[in-house]
């Protein structure tokens, strides 16, 4: 059975990870992780614009290990900082 999901808008996206610095009951602020991020792949324009719209860095890439129809793709890492995220 596949699964269909809304894409998120930056807005819901941002309000997320908001919470997840600030809600004392969400794990982020129950640890001491002075970061968090997320991976996509380079073909993913719209989450990359996302992710750089949110503020992460992009962190690492990996260069052409993804395979989709029929050509290959980056993997891509972004970032951010707890502090980074707070100076926002």
């Amino acid at each position: 059975m596949a699964v269909m999901l809304k894409p998120l808008a930056s807005e819901e996206v941002a309000a997320f990870w908001q919470l997840a610095f600030r809600d004392p009951q969400a794990a982020w602020t129950q640890t001491p992780l002075p970061h968090i991020g997320l991976t996509t792949w380079s073909g993913n324009q719209r989450m990359c614009h996302l992710a750089e719209s949110l503020g992460l860095r992009e962190e690492a890439r990996v260069r052409q290990v993804r395979y989709w129809q029929g050509r290959y793709w980056d993997s891509v890492k972004y970032g951010v900082l707890r502090e980074e995220w707070h100076r926002r």
